[in-house]
């Protein structure tokens, strides 16, 4: 998107990323801000956002069971995601 300021007639570029709200009409529990990375990444404050190591140390004792279908599909998306952002 461009914007041009009328008083000065200079322009300014933003781009932006538009994504589906997945969260919208749903309860949600817990959410994590997920980077793929172990440094640095653990909240202990257990705040509204959990990081990478949070998510690990629930999978521990947590894990989360997939039909073989469902791992196909989010395998495909995380694939399809990690080739749009490279």
């Amino acid at each position: 998107v461009t914007t041009k300021y009328l008083k000065t007639g200079k322009e300014e570029k933003m781009d932006f990323m538009v994504m589906e709200n997945l969260f919208f009409g749903r309860t949600i529990s817990r959410t994590y801000d997920l980077k793929g990375s172990t440094r640095s990444r653990y909240n202990a404050d257990n705040s509204e956002v959990l990081l990478d190591e949070n998510f690990l140390e629930v999978l521990r004792t947590n894990p989360i069971f997939l039909r073989s279908e469902d791992k196909h599909c989010l395998e495909r998306a995380v694939w399809n995601d990690t080739s749009f952002l490279t």
